[in-house]
């Protein structure tokens, strides 16, 4: 093996120099430094619960993911399961325009009502409620 020499580099250690200089209002400046200090922790405490929540998040979202494989390959299983019926044997679907006419002639039949027709209930019900609330006010007023 060959040795290799090591070679000093001069410079490279060196002292640092001491500076003073004076601090105008040091309380303002401990308050300043305190308060950041406060702000730092806070934010600390702020990424610690976002880290707890994202692997919450994770957790749930792996969840959720197994989960709806099982859905999927339940609803393979009983879709395999039921018997093959062809095309034919289907009912075709109504058409709809035809569902739009009875509910147009709904909707003339509602509008020719009067007020009073349609909201029978409502009526007796705001009475009702009237009748309860002025015996409730006249009991108030006997005490």
């Amino acid at each position: 093996m060959k040795k290799t020499s090591r070679r000093k580099v001069k410079g490279a250690r060196r002292n640092p120099e001491n500076i003073y200089f004076e601090i105008y209002e040091p309380n303002t400046l401990r308050k300043q430094i305190l308060t950041s200090a406060i702000e730092v922790i806070d934010t600390l405490r702020d990424y610690e619960v976002s880290k707890d929540v994202k692997t919450e998040k994770e957790k749930q979202i792996r969840q959720l993911k197994s989960t709806l494989f099982h859905m999927k390959s339940s609803f393979r299983s009983l879709k395999n399961s039921l018997p093959a019926i062809p095309k034919d044997a289907l009912p075709k679907p109504e058409k709809k325009h035809s569902l739009t006419k009875e509910i147009n002639v709904e909707i003339k039949r509602i509008k020719e009502l009067t007020p009073q027709d349609r909201f029978p209930q409502e009526s007796s019900t705001v009475k009702r409620l009237e009748n309860e609330l002025s015996q409730i006010r006249n009991k108030l007023n006997n005490l």
